[in-house]
């Protein structure tokens, strides 16, 4: 079986939670079709890194092109254009993406692979969908868009940012409402952004596909020196999420109105407190010590406290769609 992925970053090195995302879909997918990648160079890589990640990635694709982009991106043509976007119809993130002439060597491409099941791998290349009329088509939500635009929209301080993500953010709505109906499936991160979606377009079909760990990549070992495991822990990283940080991150365990605006240190320290000592006991602010793995760094982050009773964590930072998995979390209490 064929499939022609269409995707508007080029997956790979997979650093990152959307280039992971769609590595380890493309990995995974490998062994039920034979893949076409066609991915455009949004960051505007040289030649030669490009080649390089063609080699890897045709380990699990047949063929791979990757197209560069109208105009560089967050160049001097795409500023230019972000500052007329708002007398277009479209969103100004489709726009960025699209030409006539990468359009007519998709229409081409789609005529070499015809019956193939296509995977466009975001909302961003909706203007690319009415030439595939006719295929089984996927389409891949890294978030919500449009709800995450105007997450964005509401926390910007800038009026004149403000008003840009909002109107941004109305166009992906619209955008999600005409043309996410038209696609078979439209894979989702987690229920919650495939009710939003719906909520939009009720007749869109939707499925979860839950990010995950790769396992074999990450391991996690006992920490050395540890006096007693107090509890395993899960944490999620929001980028812009509900309770409204922006860049931050909470517990699933603390509730939204306790951290609205908490940073990592302290939300975390008074949760694994809580969770050690009790609600009571944590009160005396205790010294927390974090200590997190990412791509083979650490670092280590320890608040201020009154008292010395050190909480540490071990946290591997799995950057699978902002996801981080807090392994395991010992106690070690001073005498």
């Amino acid at each position: 079986m064929k499939l022609v992925w269409f995707s508007h970053f080029v997956p790979y090195p997979p650093k990152g939670g959307n280039l992971q995302r769609s590595y380890n879909l493309i990995r995974q997918a490998s062994r039920s079709y034979q893949i076409t990648l066609v991915a455009l160079n949004l960051l505007g890589e040289s030649p030669k890194r490009l080649r390089s990640h063609t080699g890897e990635l045709k380990k699990y694709c047949d063929r791979v092109e990757i197209w560069n982009l109208p105009y560089r991106w967050r160049g001097l043509r795409w500023q230019l254009e972000a500052l007329t976007s708002p007398f277009f119809q479209d969103p100004f993130s489709c726009r960025a993406l699209y030409s006539k002439a990468l359009c007519s060597r998709w229409e081409q491409l789609l005529r070499e692979h015809p019956g193939a099941l296509l995977h466009f791998d975001s909302i961003d290349l909706a203007l690319y969908a009415s030439p595939a009329k006719g295929f089984r088509k996927v389409l891949n939500h890294h978030n919500c868009e449009s709800a995450m635009a105007m997450r964005r929209a509401h926390q910007e301080s800038n009026p004149l940012k403000k008003a840009f993500l909002s109107l941004q953010a109305r166009k992906l709505a619209r955008e999600e409402k005409s043309i996410c109906a038209e696609f078979d499936s439209n894979l989702v991160v987690s229920e919650q952004d495939g009710a939003l979606l719906r909520a939009n377009q009720p007749s869109t079909h939707t499925h979860v596909v839950e990010n995950g760990v790769d396992t074999g990549y990450f391991q996690p070992s006992p920490v050395q020196g540890e006096s007693r495991t107090s509890r395993t822990q899960t944490a999620r990283r929001a980028w812009f999420s509900e309770s409204g940080n922006s860049l931050g991150w909470h517990s699933p365990r603390a509730s939204r109105s306790e951290f609205p605006h908490a940073s990592f240190r302290r939300r975390h320290a008074t949760h694994l407190r809580e969770i050690h000592f009790g609600k009571e006991r944590s009160r005396s602010r205790a010294r927390v010590s974090f200590v997190s793995a990412s791509f083979g760094r650490q670092r280590r982050v320890k608040p201020k406290a009154r008292r010395v009773a050190p909480i540490v964590i071990l946290s591997i930072e799995v950057k699978l769609e902002r996801l981080a998995y807090l392994c395991r979390a010992s106690v070690a209490k001073r005498s």
